[in-house]
């Protein structure tokens, strides 16, 4: 999970124009039917000839702040003009250099930005304003150990800068300094109790470190402060798929709430151009910020690859920052493929509406890179969201949410502003990893009758362990009696002394014992992290959060997996993956279930040899792993969508 941060320096930080108050969310409409004017002479009211007479040319201050204004309204071409003739005027004036940063960063001009900034602070070394500026661009690039030093000058110029604060403690969370950020935000908070970016940013880091009543509070904390702002009723929704003490029906009325909230700020969708030609070749497009090593790029590559190029055409919008090799195996799979990290969410929907998609599909949700305000202005005649996010959007200008009959069975409409399209089998495609090692045997299970003590794991992200999922594994180990086993706990996070202290607190609470558990950290690439499940017997899933990846990962290293069925998506995850295996004795519908699963096979060596034997075969040759048969079905509901809005255009 990557959080999504707010505010980490508001005088330069990648807007998408909401404001922190309910009075000026109508800008937001605004952005969204304009896009940014290019970068030319100003209106003639605002024109300025320096062949004027100096007593009738205003002054480079007055200057900036007419520029100023015109960015507030999203005036981005003229206010870009002004301030270059300000600095042409005067250019040891560093208010100019900052003032066109911010321009040029809300443009989504990152490198004509921080080349702004960097002049600004080349004039004036010691503009706090300026260092908050540099070091959220440096953060805004995943620069984060050199954002930290930045910060940590501007507060050695000012102590108490609430920005710098809150956005050491951005950077900090992703150096890592867990302990650092922790320490950062709390300082931000106290600094100005009354603003909401820095509960919102702690709410996240204490999701991240498995914290996950105390991010719930810390997100009510910045909802109180300001109840009408979207991102954070999207990262409250976000942080309550993890929490075992809420509803289904509430946590979809959380949802909900946020698609409220947009539908205030977003104009309504626009008209298309587009024909109501029900078999023709269709433009698809993805919008993920996830198309990299990443669990979600697992599961769209095999749809990527196979979707039937004579029926449809395939655009990728690339909203992350990140790339990497992945990025690049993944991008000649596409006809077109748009890296957009810096785009605003007006100039995004502008964008995507250019390029004409028939079927536009969200793959990020309310996660990290998920552009939904874009999604809510509809620039595509069908929508859909799917793979990245295990619940609904609260969007009702989404069409349709992909998914299955197991996961989503007969009544999950109930929990869905979007249309459910429940695709035959799976809703997934796994792509193993290129880099896993072969499946080993345990040492005890090389010789029959020679077994080692049994050793369950999960390699679940910390967040998703609630503690309705420690009682659980407490009652499997329980069960095993005189065995000794053992749990091995792998997660990022858990390479950091805090995270882990907190972790094996709740461990000893709850009666699980630390010195029954290992935990282990980030290791150094995928091979690595797989060859850990050689040492596993038993993976046990989360619960109400199921594991995805980490279910696939450990069933192909050979370990069989228990679940435990829910009653929304997030929870029913695991319930899909196993029935398509023909696994689903490992499915688990009450807690007394899962351990007496659990526990079993801890006790049947003789059957997690043949698992382990024979896993990785039965994958290969099931649906999971069938790319192609995958794409089609998946290219089938596409289709269909798509005539369901042909007819609804012909009535």
């Amino acid at each position: 999970m990557q959080a999504r941060w707010i505010g980490a320096c508001p005088s330069l930080r990648a807007r998408r124009k909401l404001s922190r108050t309910a009075r000026a969310f109508p800008a937001v409409a605004a952005e969204f039917t304009s896009t940014v004017p290019p970068l030319q002479a100003p209106l003639p009211c605002t024109r300025l000839a320096t062949s004027e007479s100096p007593a009738r040319m205003p002054s480079i201050q007055a200057t900036i702040q007419q520029a100023r204004n015109l960015r507030r309204q999203g005036q981005l071409g003229q206010a870009a003009t002004l301030l270059r003739w300000a600095i042409q005027t005067s250019p040891a004036t560093p208010e100019a250099h900052l003032e066109l940063g911010l321009v040029l960063r809300q443009s989504g001009d990152a490198a004509g930005a921080e080349q702004a900034v960097r002049r600004a602070l080349a004039l004036a070394p010691e503009n706090v304003d300026a260092l908050e500026g540099l070091a959220s661009l440096l953060t805004a690039r995943f620069e984060f150990s050199e954002a930290a030093a930045v910060f940590r000058r501007a507060l050695e110029l000012q102590p108490d800068s609430y920005n710098a604060w809150n956005g050491l403690g951005v950077a900090l969370a992703d150096v890592p300094d867990l302990r650092g950020a922790d320490e950062a935000f709390r300082r931000a908070i106290e600094l100005a109790p009354r603003r909401p970016e820095a509960p919102s940013n702690y709410a996240m880091l204490l999701l991240r470190m498995g914290r996950i009543a105390e991010s719930i509070e810390q997100s009510k904390l910045a909802l109180r402060i300001n109840p009408r702002h979207p991102p954070t009723q999207s990262q409250y929704c976000l942080a309550l798929n993890y929490w075992d003490r809420i509803s289904a029906a509430d946590l979809f009325a959380e949802h909900r709430k946020y698609g409220d909230l947009v539908r205030q700020i977003v104009p309504a969708p626009p008209a298309f151009v587009h024909g109501p030609e029900p078999d023709r070749r269709l433009h698809v497009a993805f919008v993920s910020g996830d198309m990299r090593d990443h669990s979600v790029a697992f599961f769209a590559e095999p749809i990527l690859e196979h979707l039937d190029r004579e029926r449809f055409s395939v655009t990728v919008f690339h909203t992350g920052v990140l790339r990497d090799a992945t990025t690049e195996r993944l991008r000649p799979l596409a006809q077109a493929w748009h890296e957009v990290p810096t785009l605003g969410e007006g100039q995004l929907f502008e964008f995507i509406r250019s390029a004409k998609p028939d079927v536009l599909i969200d793959l990020s949700g309310h996660t990290a890179g998920g552009r939904l305000l874009t999604m809510a202005a509809k620039p595509a005649p069908v929508t859909a969201t799917y793979l990245g996010y295990p619940n609904t959007t609260g969007l009702r200008s989404i069409d349709w949410r992909i998914v299955d009959a197991w996961t989503d069975p007969p009544g999950a409409e109930s929990l869905a502003t979007e249309r459910l399209w429940r695709l035959e089998g799976c809703f997934l495609c796994y792509r193993p990893p290129r880099d896993a090692p072969p499946v080993e045997h345990r040492p005890g299970e090389k010789q029959p009758g020679a077994a080692a003590p049994v050793t369950f794991g999960s390699f679940n992200t910390i967040s998703k362990i609630s503690d309705t999922t420690i009682d659980l594994w407490r009652r499997v180990l329980d069960a095993c009696g005189g065995a000794s086993p053992r749990l091995i706990l792998k997660s990022r996070g858990l390479e950091d002394e805090a995270t882990r202290s907190h972790l094996l607190d709740r461990f000893d609470r709850l009666g699980l014992g630390r010195e029954r558990v290992e935990l282990i950290g980030m290791t150094p690439g995928k091979a690595d992290h797989l060859a850990l499940y050689h040492r596993v017997d038993v993976a046990l899933d989360t619960f109400p959060y199921h594991g995805t990846t980490t279910t696939c990962e450990a069933l192909w290293m050979g370990v069989p997996v228990v679940t435990l069925a829910g009653d929304r998506h997030a929870a029913r995850v695991g319930v899909s993956l196993l029935t398509t295996l023909g696994l689903a004795d490992m499915i688990a519908e009450s807690p007394d279930q899962y351990v007496a699963i659990a526990a079993g096979l801890a006790r049947d060596e003789h059957r997690r040899r043949a698992l382990r034997a024979t896993l990785r075969e039965r994958m290969l040759h099931s649906p999971l792993c069938d790319g192609r048969g995958f794409a089609e079905r998946f290219g089938g509901a596409l289709r269909e969508m798509w005539r369901q809005w042909c007819r609804s255009r012909a009535r």
